[in-house]
């Protein structure tokens, strides 16, 4: 039987991955309101081409005529290994993702790794 330890450890990582998932949603939806709220006040994002805070990482995605600006998206996210330490959590994330971007068809996989911070009970990137 696992220890009251073990069980917070484990609603920790299912609340991590929950995160990773309303963030995913929150893209595809262009839910600019959505994307900022999984963020801390003081985030940074590296997607790559893009490095900014959270809450600029949601302004880009939401623009007109950025990748907001978009037929359609979606994310499917695989496995996710997460280290919990305290209110401090690393985690890394597979993920392939799929757009209909100015009429062709996108898509990209790989790996999210990230950095969390638990903040008034509530996990954050």
């Amino acid at each position: 039987m696992a220890s009251g330890t073990d069980r917070v450890l484990w609603l920790d990582k299912l609340e991590l991955a929950e995160l990773l998932a309303v963030l995913s949603a929150a893209v595809d939806r262009g839910d600019q309101a959505a994307i900022i709220e999984c963020y801390t006040e003081g985030s940074y994002d590296d997607h790559g081409a893009f490095k900014g805070s959270g809450r600029e990482f949601a302004e880009m995605i939401c623009a007109p005529g950025g990748p907001g600006d978009r037929l359609t998206m979606h994310h499917l996210l695989g496995q996710s290994v997460f280290d919990v330490d305290g209110d401090q959590a690393w985690g890394e994330t597979f993920f392939v993702v799929h757009a209909l971007l100015a009429g062709q068809t996108a898509a990209s996989y790989g790996r999210y790794v990230d950095y969390f911070r638990r903040v008034d009970e509530k996990w954050k990137l």
